[in-house]
């Protein structure tokens, strides 16, 4: 990827700095902190920042 070799970078350091955006909706059949978070720990200030940024923290 731009001339970096992939085999050199940890996948947790690739997934801390890639965002995934898929085109079908996924939902987890679990609660919205762990849809929201999808994978990664559920740090409550990141998971309002997140909600907040998506425009459904008022919703919810």
């Amino acid at each position: 990827m731009d001339g970096q070799d992939l085999t050199d970078i940890s996948r947790a350091d690739w997934f801390a700095k890639v965002g995934v955006v898929p085109q079908d909706i996924v939902m987890l059949n679990e609660s919205l902190a762990i849809n929201i978070a999808l994978g990664r720990p559920q740090d409550h200030d990141h998971l309002v920042a997140a909600a907040r940024k998506a425009a459904i923290l008022d919703f919810i």
